[in-house]
């Protein structure tokens, strides 16, 4: 009986030690590498968010350089608003894929067509990647992830070049070897930007609440919108048979 028992209490002991030995490893550690994806790949249909800029020195450009944009978005139909130094500023309505814009130094509407294909909404965070974490920081109460690299500046400036995919952020090819140190902070839980740090300008990105209603661009952003589609449309529709 004695035998018995220890031969249990053996065999026991082996199937619990094989358990632990093959039981699932436990979650990351938060001081670990964060989960993909690091930027959120897309945002709600409703939205809206601001970004400010900061400047560390004076304008060297004759061009005014921009201060804020504000961005509503309900569905299918977006607001901007681009204000910038001086108190010139840009306004746009996209509509599908219209865009209408008007800036406030003419009175004439310009009317573009986006790629139906969206890319990301914030291309200038494309050079984010694993290689360039540098551990979490809490920005004003918040969790974030901070990203920093010596990038060209023509990634933030014109992340479109680039493309919409993320890549190697010492892939510059054919755009030259200057760089500057860019630091990005996205937040932790939403991974949405919260700002992004340049040796001469910092931009500060807040997200509000979604829009209780529906946006009705104004009447003259939809004429604008319809007489440029009817062009488009003149110029591709095919002739008809004799």
């Amino acid at each position: 009986m004695k035998n018995l028992c220890l031969a249990i209490f053996c065999i026991l002991n082996v199937l619990l030690y094989n358990g632990k030995a093959q039981a699932p490893a436990s979650s990351a550690s938060p001081d670990g590498p964060p989960a993909l994806p690091l930027l959120a790949p897309k945002l709600p249909s409703w939205c809206q968010w601001t970004v400010d800029y900061r400047y560390k020195t004076s304008n060297p450009l004759d061009a005014p350089r921009p201060q804020q944009k504000v961005v509503v978005q309900t569905g299918s139909i977006r607001h901007e608003v681009e204000k910038f130094e001086r108190g010139s500023q840009e306004e746009s309505w996209a509509t599908g894929q219209a865009v209408v814009v008007k800036k406030s130094d003419s009175p004439r509407l310009v009317t573009i067509f986006k790629d139906s294909t969206p890319g990301a909404e914030f291309p200038e965070f494309n050079w984010i990647a694993l290689s360039n974490f540098k551990g979490r920081m809490k920005i004003d109460g918040v969790n974030c992830l901070i990203f920093r690299q010596m990038i060209t500046p023509l990634r933030i400036g014109h992340p479109e070049l680039f493309g919409s995919a993320p890549s190697s952020p010492n892939d510059d090819g054919a755009f030259g070897t200057s760089r500057i140190e860019v630091t990005a902070m996205i937040v932790e839980s939403s991974r949405l930007p919260l700002e992004l740090q340049m040796p001469t300008e910092t931009r500060r990105y807040t997200f509000l609440q979604p829009p209780v209603q529906m946006l009705e661009p104004p009447a003259e952003f939809l004429a604008a919108a319809k007489e440029g589609q009817a062009r488009i449309e003149s110029t591709t529709h095919p002739l008809s048979p004799p």
